[in-house]
Protein backbone atom coordinates (compact mmCIF):
# COMPACT_ATOMS: atom_id res chain seq x y z
CA UNK A 1 0.00 0.00 0.00
CA UNK A 2 3.21 2.38 0.45
CA UNK A 3 2.26 4.81 -2.17
CA UNK A 4 4.41 7.64 -0.25
CA UNK A 5 5.98 8.65 3.13
CA UNK A 6 2.98 10.04 4.46
CA UNK A 7 0.62 7.22 3.48
CA UNK A 8 1.68 4.46 6.03
CA UNK A 9 2.77 0.80 4.78
CA UNK A 10 2.22 -2.43 5.99
CA UNK A 11 4.55 -5.68 6.03
CA UNK A 12 3.39 -8.06 8.28
CA UNK A 13 5.02 -11.34 9.38
CA UNK A 14 2.21 -13.61 10.97
CA UNK A 15 2.39 -17.14 12.71
CA UNK A 16 -0.48 -18.79 13.03
CA UNK A 17 -3.19 -17.78 15.03
CA UNK A 18 -4.60 -19.55 17.92
CA UNK A 19 -7.22 -21.98 18.52
CA UNK A 20 -10.48 -20.40 18.59
CA UNK A 21 -9.65 -17.56 15.98
CA UNK A 22 -12.59 -18.72 13.30
CA UNK A 23 -14.60 -17.53 15.73
CA UNK A 24 -13.86 -13.96 15.17
CA UNK A 25 -11.56 -13.45 18.62
CA UNK A 26 -7.43 -13.19 17.67
CA UNK A 27 -6.16 -13.89 21.37
CA UNK A 28 -1.85 -13.60 22.32
CA UNK A 29 -0.59 -16.52 22.37
CA UNK A 30 0.39 -16.94 25.70
CA UNK A 31 2.63 -20.06 24.77
CA UNK A 32 5.27 -17.63 23.24
CA UNK A 33 7.81 -16.36 25.82
CA UNK A 34 8.04 -12.82 26.97
CA UNK A 35 11.45 -12.80 26.68
CA UNK A 36 10.85 -14.35 22.59
CA UNK A 37 8.54 -11.05 22.07
CA UNK A 38 11.16 -8.54 23.57
CA UNK A 39 13.95 -9.88 21.30
CA UNK A 40 12.01 -9.82 18.51
CA UNK A 41 11.20 -6.34 18.68
CA UNK A 42 14.65 -5.30 19.43
CA UNK A 43 15.92 -6.95 16.16
CA UNK A 44 12.76 -5.40 14.15
CA UNK A 45 13.86 -1.84 15.75
CA UNK A 46 17.28 -2.07 14.71
CA UNK A 47 16.66 -3.20 11.03
CA UNK A 48 14.07 -0.86 10.34
CA UNK A 49 14.14 1.97 12.63
CA UNK A 50 14.27 5.43 10.31
CA UNK A 51 17.18 6.70 12.62
CA UNK A 52 19.89 4.37 13.29
CA UNK A 53 21.67 7.46 15.15
CA UNK A 54 19.01 7.85 17.51
CA UNK A 55 19.10 4.13 19.18
CA UNK A 56 21.75 4.75 21.73
CA UNK A 57 19.22 4.97 24.20
CA UNK A 58 16.93 2.35 23.17
CA UNK A 59 20.33 0.02 23.39
CA UNK A 60 20.97 1.25 27.08
CA UNK A 61 17.56 0.15 28.32
CA UNK A 62 17.47 -3.05 27.17
CA UNK A 63 18.88 -5.14 29.70
CA UNK A 64 16.87 -3.71 32.24
CA UNK A 65 13.09 -4.19 30.55
CA UNK A 66 13.95 -7.27 28.79
CA UNK A 67 14.27 -8.36 32.68
CA UNK A 68 11.52 -6.98 33.51
CA UNK A 69 9.26 -8.27 30.93
CA UNK A 70 8.21 -11.91 32.94
CA UNK A 71 5.12 -12.14 32.06
CA UNK A 72 2.14 -11.22 30.37
CA UNK A 73 1.51 -7.58 32.45
CA UNK A 74 5.21 -7.24 32.51
CA UNK A 75 5.76 -7.70 28.78
CA UNK A 76 3.16 -5.18 28.10
CA UNK A 77 4.47 -2.12 30.23
CA UNK A 78 8.48 -3.23 29.42
CA UNK A 79 8.05 -3.13 25.68
CA UNK A 80 5.92 0.14 25.58
CA UNK A 81 8.42 1.92 27.95
CA UNK A 82 11.54 0.20 25.88
CA UNK A 83 9.56 1.73 22.39
CA UNK A 84 8.96 5.04 24.17
CA UNK A 85 12.87 5.61 24.08
CA UNK A 86 12.72 5.89 20.31
CA UNK A 87 10.41 9.06 20.86
CA UNK A 88 8.64 8.64 17.96
CA UNK A 89 5.55 8.55 16.46
CA UNK A 90 3.38 5.69 14.24
CA UNK A 91 5.56 3.08 17.24
CA UNK A 92 4.08 1.37 19.53
CA UNK A 93 3.13 -2.59 20.34
CA UNK A 94 -0.72 -3.31 20.31
CA UNK A 95 -2.77 -6.44 21.43
CA UNK A 96 -6.02 -7.57 20.48
CA UNK A 97 -7.99 -6.31 23.97
CA UNK A 98 -7.19 -2.73 22.28
CA UNK A 99 -9.34 -1.03 19.22
CA UNK A 100 -6.14 0.56 17.85
CA UNK A 101 -5.31 -3.55 17.36
CA UNK A 102 -8.16 -3.86 14.83
CA UNK A 103 -8.47 -0.62 13.37
CA UNK A 104 -4.33 -0.21 12.78
CA UNK A 105 -4.29 -3.99 11.03
CA UNK A 106 -7.15 -3.12 8.54
CA UNK A 107 -5.57 0.82 7.97
CA UNK A 108 -2.52 -1.89 6.50
CA UNK A 109 -4.34 -4.08 5.09
CA UNK A 110 -4.66 -3.70 1.15
CA UNK A 111 -0.96 -4.86 0.41
CA UNK A 112 -1.26 -8.17 2.72
CA UNK A 113 -4.89 -9.23 2.56
CA UNK A 114 -3.56 -13.10 2.21
CA UNK A 115 -1.56 -12.98 5.08
CA UNK A 116 -3.88 -11.48 6.72
CA UNK A 117 -6.33 -15.09 6.55
CA UNK A 118 -3.82 -16.62 10.00
CA UNK A 119 -5.57 -14.04 12.03
CA UNK A 120 -8.24 -13.41 10.48
CA UNK A 121 -9.75 -16.88 8.84
CA UNK A 122 -11.03 -17.74 6.37
CA UNK A 123 -10.74 -14.58 3.82
CA UNK A 124 -8.61 -11.91 6.21
CA UNK A 125 -10.96 -9.79 6.82
CA UNK A 126 -9.82 -7.91 9.94
CA UNK A 127 -13.16 -7.82 12.20
CA UNK A 128 -14.34 -7.62 16.25
CA UNK A 129 -17.57 -7.16 17.87
CA UNK A 130 -18.55 -3.82 18.94
CA UNK A 131 -21.06 -0.68 18.89
CA UNK A 132 -18.72 2.16 17.09
CA UNK A 133 -17.33 4.29 19.96
CA UNK A 134 -13.29 5.21 20.86
CA UNK A 135 -12.55 5.99 24.63
CA UNK A 136 -10.16 8.00 26.46
CA UNK A 137 -8.85 6.85 29.94
CA UNK A 138 -8.67 11.10 31.84
CA UNK A 139 -7.84 10.88 35.36
CA UNK A 140 -8.60 7.15 36.15
CA UNK A 141 -12.29 7.49 34.74
CA UNK A 142 -13.61 6.20 30.77
CA UNK A 143 -14.94 8.41 28.54
CA UNK A 144 -16.04 8.60 24.88
CA UNK A 145 -14.44 10.39 22.61
CA UNK A 146 -15.83 9.48 19.39
CA UNK A 147 -19.20 8.01 17.92
CA UNK A 148 -18.70 6.83 14.42
CA UNK A 149 -21.45 8.19 12.88
CA UNK A 150 -23.97 5.69 11.40
CA UNK A 151 -22.99 2.89 14.22
CA UNK A 152 -25.38 1.24 16.66
CA UNK A 153 -23.76 4.07 19.19
CA UNK A 154 -24.91 6.44 17.35
CA UNK A 155 -28.25 5.06 17.53
CA UNK A 156 -28.26 4.64 20.51
CA UNK A 157 -27.92 8.14 21.71
CA UNK A 158 -24.70 8.08 23.23
CA UNK A 159 -22.49 11.18 23.35
CA UNK A 160 -18.82 12.55 23.00
CA UNK A 161 -18.41 13.28 26.71
CA UNK A 162 -20.09 10.54 28.62
CA UNK A 163 -18.16 8.53 31.22
CA UNK A 164 -18.98 5.02 30.77
CA UNK A 165 -19.33 3.57 34.43
CA UNK A 166 -20.01 -0.08 33.30
CA UNK A 167 -21.33 -2.37 30.26
CA UNK A 168 -23.94 -5.22 32.00
CA UNK A 169 -22.88 -4.05 35.48
CA UNK A 170 -18.94 -4.72 34.65
CA UNK A 171 -16.23 -2.74 33.70
CA UNK A 172 -15.35 -1.32 30.63
CA UNK A 173 -12.99 -2.82 28.37
CA UNK A 174 -12.69 -1.72 24.87
CA UNK A 175 -13.14 -5.39 23.03
CA UNK A 176 -13.73 -7.63 26.17
CA UNK A 177 -17.37 -5.77 27.29
CA UNK A 178 -18.85 -6.39 23.52
CA UNK A 179 -16.88 -10.12 22.65
CA UNK A 180 -19.24 -13.12 21.75
CA UNK A 181 -22.39 -10.59 22.11
CA UNK A 182 -22.63 -9.54 18.12
CA UNK A 183 -26.72 -9.51 17.44
CA UNK A 184 -27.53 -9.18 21.62
CA UNK A 185 -27.98 -5.61 23.20
CA UNK A 186 -25.84 -4.44 26.05
CA UNK A 187 -26.55 -2.24 28.61
CA UNK A 188 -24.34 0.97 29.20
CA UNK A 189 -24.21 2.57 32.27
CA UNK A 190 -23.10 6.36 31.45
CA UNK A 191 -22.59 9.63 33.77
CA UNK A 192 -23.46 12.70 31.44
CA UNK A 193 -22.11 15.14 34.39
CA UNK A 194 -19.72 15.58 37.10
CA UNK A 195 -21.45 13.35 39.78
CA UNK A 196 -24.35 13.49 38.02
CA UNK A 197 -26.58 10.52 37.74
CA UNK A 198 -26.13 6.99 36.03
CA UNK A 199 -28.05 6.77 33.05
CA UNK A 200 -28.81 3.16 31.12
CA UNK A 201 -28.33 2.96 27.55
CA UNK A 202 -28.76 0.14 25.83
CA UNK A 203 -26.72 -0.57 22.90
CA UNK A 204 -26.97 -3.46 19.89
CA UNK A 205 -23.68 -5.06 19.39
CA UNK A 206 -22.75 -5.85 15.71
CA UNK A 207 -19.61 -7.23 13.89
CA UNK A 208 -17.35 -4.34 12.67
CA UNK A 209 -15.03 -4.10 9.85
CA UNK A 210 -12.86 -0.88 10.35
CA UNK A 211 -12.66 0.14 6.85
CA UNK A 212 -16.57 -0.02 6.26
CA UNK A 213 -17.05 1.41 9.48
CA UNK A 214 -14.89 4.69 8.57
CA UNK A 215 -16.47 5.05 4.98
CA UNK A 216 -20.04 4.67 6.40
CA UNK A 217 -19.18 7.28 8.98
CA UNK A 218 -18.12 9.37 6.26
CA UNK A 219 -21.35 9.04 4.58
CA UNK A 220 -23.53 9.16 7.30
CA UNK A 221 -21.72 12.52 8.30
CA UNK A 222 -22.70 14.40 5.43
CA UNK A 223 -25.13 16.92 6.43
CA UNK A 224 -26.54 20.57 5.79
CA UNK A 225 -26.34 23.47 8.30
CA UNK A 226 -28.52 26.41 7.96
CA UNK A 227 -26.46 29.52 9.74
CA UNK A 228 -27.33 33.29 9.17
CA UNK A 229 -28.97 32.07 5.52
CA UNK A 230 -26.50 30.07 4.67
CA UNK A 231 -26.23 26.10 3.55
CA UNK A 232 -23.01 24.92 4.95
CA UNK A 233 -22.25 21.45 3.77
CA UNK A 234 -20.77 19.39 6.59
CA UNK A 235 -18.07 16.53 6.05
CA UNK A 236 -15.66 14.84 8.65
CA UNK A 237 -13.09 12.76 7.42
CA UNK A 238 -12.58 9.68 10.11
CA UNK A 239 -9.72 7.67 7.85
CA UNK A 240 -8.35 8.85 4.90
CA UNK A 241 -6.61 5.15 4.96
CA UNK A 242 -9.68 3.00 4.46
CA UNK A 243 -10.48 1.44 0.83
CA UNK A 244 -11.93 3.05 -1.52
CA UNK A 245 -11.86 6.65 0.69
CA UNK A 246 -11.10 9.33 -2.21
CA UNK A 247 -14.02 8.01 -4.46
CA UNK A 248 -16.19 8.15 -2.17
CA UNK A 249 -15.17 11.95 -1.16
CA UNK A 250 -15.10 12.72 -4.38
CA UNK A 251 -19.16 11.38 -4.81
CA UNK A 252 -19.89 13.09 -1.37
CA UNK A 253 -18.57 16.63 -2.89
CA UNK A 254 -20.39 16.20 -6.68
CA UNK A 255 -23.57 14.99 -5.00
CA UNK A 256 -26.43 16.46 -3.08
CA UNK A 257 -26.61 17.64 -0.45
CA UNK A 258 -22.98 18.92 -0.65
CA UNK A 259 -23.23 20.08 -4.15
CA UNK A 260 -25.57 22.77 -3.45
CA UNK A 261 -24.27 24.12 -0.16
CA UNK A 262 -22.62 27.53 -0.01
CA UNK A 263 -19.48 25.99 1.57
CA UNK A 264 -18.34 23.13 3.39
CA UNK A 265 -16.97 22.73 7.09
CA UNK A 266 -14.47 19.52 6.46
CA UNK A 267 -13.88 18.10 9.65
CA UNK A 268 -10.48 16.40 10.01
CA UNK A 269 -11.00 15.49 13.53
CA UNK A 270 -10.31 11.45 12.88
CA UNK A 271 -8.97 8.41 13.86
CA UNK A 272 -6.15 7.41 11.87
CA UNK A 273 -4.02 9.69 8.46
CA UNK A 274 -3.20 7.93 5.05
CA UNK A 275 -3.88 11.11 3.12
CA UNK A 276 -1.75 11.08 -0.05
CA UNK A 277 0.05 14.15 -1.66
CA UNK A 278 -2.88 15.47 -3.42
CA UNK A 279 -5.51 15.07 -0.88
CA UNK A 280 -5.24 19.03 -0.88
CA UNK A 281 -6.04 19.45 -4.58
CA UNK A 282 -9.73 17.56 -3.81
CA UNK A 283 -10.99 20.64 -1.66
CA UNK A 284 -8.86 23.83 -2.17
CA UNK A 285 -7.63 22.81 -5.85
CA UNK A 286 -8.43 24.78 -9.32
CA UNK A 287 -8.99 22.48 -11.12
CA UNK A 288 -11.46 22.70 -14.16
CA UNK A 289 -15.66 22.22 -14.13
CA UNK A 290 -16.72 20.10 -17.14
CA UNK A 291 -20.47 20.61 -17.60
CA UNK A 292 -21.59 17.95 -19.94
CA UNK A 293 -24.84 17.91 -22.26
CA UNK A 294 -26.43 14.84 -23.78
CA UNK A 295 -28.62 15.02 -27.41
CA UNK A 296 -31.67 16.42 -25.23
CA UNK A 297 -30.03 19.46 -23.96
CA UNK A 298 -30.22 17.75 -20.18
CA UNK A 299 -26.69 19.18 -18.47
CA UNK A 300 -24.32 17.86 -15.92
CA UNK A 301 -21.39 19.59 -13.90
CA UNK A 302 -18.77 17.55 -12.73
CA UNK A 303 -16.13 19.24 -10.57
CA UNK A 304 -12.47 17.21 -10.06
CA UNK A 305 -12.37 19.64 -6.76
CA UNK A 306 -14.33 21.51 -4.44
CA UNK A 307 -14.83 25.18 -5.98
CA UNK A 308 -16.21 26.65 -2.79
CA UNK A 309 -15.06 28.15 0.06
CA UNK A 310 -13.67 25.78 2.89
CA UNK A 311 -13.43 25.64 6.62
CA UNK A 312 -11.53 23.02 7.98
CA UNK A 313 -11.22 21.44 12.29
CA UNK A 314 -8.60 19.72 13.48
CA UNK A 315 -7.59 18.87 17.13
CA UNK A 316 -5.03 16.29 18.66
CA UNK A 317 -6.82 13.64 16.82
CA UNK A 318 -5.99 14.82 13.52
CA UNK A 319 -2.58 13.03 12.58
CA UNK A 320 -0.18 11.63 10.20
CA UNK A 321 -1.35 12.44 6.44
CA UNK A 322 -4.27 14.68 7.61
CA UNK A 323 -1.83 16.43 9.18
CA UNK A 324 -0.33 17.07 5.76
CA UNK A 325 -3.61 17.57 4.55
CA UNK A 326 -3.99 20.15 7.11
CA UNK A 327 -1.14 21.81 6.52
CA UNK A 328 -1.89 21.79 2.77
CA UNK A 329 -5.07 23.89 3.14
CA UNK A 330 -3.11 26.03 5.28
CA UNK A 331 -0.87 27.07 2.72
CA UNK A 332 -4.26 27.08 0.32
CA UNK A 333 -5.57 29.91 2.74
CA UNK A 334 -8.40 27.65 4.18
CA UNK A 335 -9.24 28.44 7.75
CA UNK A 336 -8.57 26.38 10.46
CA UNK A 337 -10.53 26.10 13.30
CA UNK A 338 -9.38 23.94 16.84
CA UNK A 339 -6.65 22.74 18.48
CA UNK A 340 -2.94 21.84 16.81
CA UNK A 341 -2.82 18.55 15.72
CA UNK A 342 -1.15 15.82 16.95
CA UNK A 343 2.47 16.08 15.57
CA UNK A 344 2.91 12.48 14.54
CA UNK A 345 3.93 12.68 10.91
CA UNK A 346 6.53 9.95 10.09
CA UNK A 347 5.60 6.67 7.75
CA UNK A 348 5.22 3.70 9.44
CA UNK A 349 5.52 0.19 9.09
CA UNK A 350 3.80 -2.77 11.05
CA UNK A 351 4.64 -6.67 11.74
CA UNK A 352 2.51 -8.78 13.56
CA UNK A 353 5.24 -10.32 16.55
CA UNK A 354 5.61 -14.39 17.56
CA UNK A 355 3.00 -13.98 20.07
CA UNK A 356 0.18 -12.39 17.96
CA UNK A 357 0.46 -8.94 18.95
CA UNK A 358 1.07 -5.97 16.38
CA UNK A 359 4.06 -3.76 16.45
CA UNK A 360 3.39 -0.28 14.82
CA UNK A 361 7.42 1.26 13.70
CA UNK A 362 8.78 4.20 12.15
CA UNK A 363 10.60 3.59 9.10
CA UNK A 364 11.04 6.79 6.81
CA UNK A 365 11.29 10.45 7.97
CA UNK A 366 8.77 12.85 6.45
CA UNK A 367 9.49 16.83 5.55
CA UNK A 368 6.62 19.21 4.09
CA UNK A 369 7.75 22.27 2.39
CA UNK A 370 10.80 21.22 3.88
CA UNK A 371 9.22 21.30 7.62
CA UNK A 372 9.04 18.44 9.95
CA UNK A 373 5.56 18.47 11.52
CA UNK A 374 6.59 14.73 13.47
CA UNK A 375 6.48 16.66 16.94
CA UNK A 376 5.31 20.23 15.76
CA UNK A 377 2.14 19.66 14.04
CA UNK A 378 0.08 22.02 12.74
CA UNK A 379 -1.50 24.95 14.62
CA UNK A 380 -5.40 26.44 14.10
CA UNK A 381 -5.48 29.79 12.73
CA UNK A 382 -8.51 30.52 15.66
CA UNK A 383 -8.08 28.37 18.71
CA UNK A 384 -10.90 27.05 19.85
CA UNK A 385 -10.49 24.58 22.90
CA UNK A 386 -12.24 21.31 23.84
CA UNK A 387 -13.00 19.54 27.02
CA UNK A 388 -14.14 16.20 26.70
CA UNK A 389 -15.19 14.91 29.65
CA UNK A 390 -19.17 15.72 30.55
CA UNK A 391 -19.48 17.59 27.45
CA UNK A 392 -22.67 15.82 26.52
CA UNK A 393 -22.62 16.17 23.27
CA UNK A 394 -21.34 19.66 23.06
CA UNK A 395 -18.99 21.06 20.21
CA UNK A 396 -17.24 24.32 20.47
CA UNK A 397 -15.06 23.39 17.57
CA UNK A 398 -17.65 23.17 14.94
CA UNK A 399 -19.92 25.83 16.59
CA UNK A 400 -16.88 27.89 15.53
CA UNK A 401 -16.34 26.45 12.67
CA UNK A 402 -20.09 27.23 11.17
CA UNK A 403 -20.19 30.59 12.43
CA UNK A 404 -16.74 31.38 10.57
CA UNK A 405 -18.07 29.98 7.51
CA UNK A 406 -21.22 31.63 7.81
CA UNK A 407 -19.02 34.88 7.91
CA UNK A 408 -17.20 34.12 4.76
CA UNK A 409 -20.21 33.25 2.92
CA UNK A 410 -22.01 36.20 3.95
CA UNK A 411 -18.85 37.96 2.32
CA UNK A 412 -18.90 36.14 -0.84
CA UNK A 413 -22.34 37.22 -1.53
CA UNK A 414 -21.35 40.92 -0.89
CA UNK A 415 -18.25 40.98 -2.81
CA UNK A 416 -20.42 38.99 -6.08
CA UNK A 417 -23.13 41.67 -5.56
CA UNK A 418 -23.11 44.99 -7.78
CA UNK A 419 -21.84 47.40 -5.57
CA UNK A 420 -21.98 45.64 -2.68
Amino acid sequence: MYRSAWLLSLSLTLLPSLPGSSLGAVAIDSNVPPAAVMGQIGGIVREDFYDRNRLAEFNSAEARLRSAATSGQGLTKASSDWLATLHASHTGRFTPDSLDYYEIADVFARAVHDDLRALFPPDGEVSYEGIGIATANIAGNTFISDVYHGTPAAAAGLRIGDEIVSVDGKPFQEIGSFLGKAGQEVTMQVRRAAAGPVASVGVKVERLQPSRVFNDAIRKSVRIVERDGARIGYLRIWSYASRGVEELLMNLLNAEPLKSADGLVLDLRGRWGGAPADATDLFAGHSPTVVLADRNGETSMEATSWQKPVVAIIDGGSRSGIEILAHGLKQAGVLLVGTRTAGDVLAGRAFVLKDNSLLELAVLDVRVDGVRLENNGVTPDVEVPFTLPYADGADPQLDRAVDEMAEIVTKVRRQSTPGG
